[in-house]
């Protein structure tokens, strides 16, 4: 019987992961953010076609190499219409909004830091985003990339 788990980096283990990691029967393996073209490779393959270098890059900086919220971003920015295959090439023909799944991690993610760190910290270097990635277009609006 094989299990595979996954734990944030940073995030205290619970005992009972603890445990699984103490043991001579377990492999850890630490994982590191995507390179562009590893996330180049991941888009082609996902999309099933070759995707803009400048749209690789956008996906790139806005996700910071997390595989999590590129998933996100990329079925959001399919699911607006605003990652299309133009002539079996795919791009970005405007911005990524971010959807409501992107909005929860974000919220949970900053939920999960302590206060202090908080106060010592700004939350876009948390989550690895560059400082003012996001902002609102009106108050009632979605978050959404500059």
């Amino acid at each position: 019987m094989f299990l595979v788990g996954t734990v944030r980096s940073r995030a205290p283990l619970s005992d009972a992961v603890a445990g699984l990691d103490r043991g001579d029967r377990s492999t850890r393996i630490d994982l590191q953010e995507w390179s562009l073209q590893q996330i180049e490779a991941v888009l082609s393959t996902v999309l099933d076609g070759p995707v803009e270098r400048s749209t690789a890059h956008r996906l790139h900086h806005i996700s910071g190499g997390n595989a999590l919220f590129l998933k996100e971003l990329v079925h959001g920015a399919l699911h607006q219409g605003v990652l299309i295959g133009n002539g079996g090439v795919w791009r970005l023909a405007g911005p990524v909004i971010s959807t409501q799944r992107v909005d929860e991690i974000i919220k949970l993610r900053i939920r999960s830091v302590s206060a202090w760190r908080r106060r010592a910290s700004n939350a876009p270097n948390l989550l690895r985003f560059p400082p003012g990635a996001w902002t609102r277009r009106e108050t009632s609006a979605p978050l959404a990339m500059r």
